[in-house]
């Protein structure tokens, strides 16, 4: 008895099965992961300092220099540039006042028309100025707004600690509203993270340098001796 067609089919779908499993399954290339074309840089390397260091009664606003330095012999530090969000915040201010007042000053700009994770680069043994203005909120307006880059304004001192002083709205003392009082104590801050960059050649890249260092602290006074 000749086998059935159907049997014929079965049987040659059971002997081809196995070879079909026996391929494999191609894979979806893998794009190369983005590396830095630099060298990851030790914490220790960069050093911050503050220069300049001057009050300005018309406008009511401290200017200064605030001073990356890369202390590594070999290699270059590459960190995000201040005008996209990414760095944006690497750079922050505090200062306590002659009145007792702790300010906190951040960077000013909230909102970005443009926004990439481009980068700057420090060589081996170069230092980086970033000029900066320091400015209450409600002074603001006396700033350059073409400026607002180096802007870094203190919207308001930190919360009191509880137990709140009782009788207000919500039985809580808000924050006092931040004042000049001379002289005063201040200290610059410079915190980053690794981050994907575009580099300005077009390629992509990371920043190489990761931590959290700050300045001396400097005595401001209200007027030059």
């Amino acid at each position: 008895m000749k086998p059935s067609p159907r049997l014929l089919t079965a049987l040659a779908l059971a002997l081809t099965l196995p070879a079909i499993q026996a391929q494999e399954t191609p894979k979806e290339p893998q794009r190369p992961a983005m590396t830095s074309k630099l060298p990851v840089v030790a914490a220790d390397k960069l050093e911050a300092r503050l220069e300049k260091v001057r009050f300005d009664s018309k406008s009511s606003t401290i200017g200064l220099e605030f001073v990356l330095t890369n202390r590594s012999e070999k290699e270059a530090i590459q960190l995000c540039e201040r005008w996209n969000s990414w760095g944006s915040k690497q750079w922050s201010f505090t200062a306590k006042t002659a009145a007792g007042q702790e300010l906190e000053f951040s960077n000013a700009i909230m909102n970005w028309w443009a926004n990439s994770p481009t980068c700057f680069t420090i060589e081996p043994g170069k230092e980086f100025p970033c000029p900066c203005t320091l400015a209450l909120s409600d002074t603001a307006g006396n700033v350059m707004r073409s400026h607002t880059e180096s802007l870094y304004l203190a919207y308001h001192g930190p919360a009191p600690a509880p137990p709140y002083k009782p009788g207000s709205t919500t039985d809580r003392e808000f924050p006092a509203r931040p004042t000049w009082s001379f002289p005063l104590k201040l200290t610059g801050h410079f915190k980053a993270v690794f981050n994907r960059t575009i580099n300005h050649d077009g390629s992509d890249g990371m920043t190489n340098w990761k931590g959290e260092i700050k300045t001396a602290e400097l005595t401001v006074k209200e007027k030059e001796e």
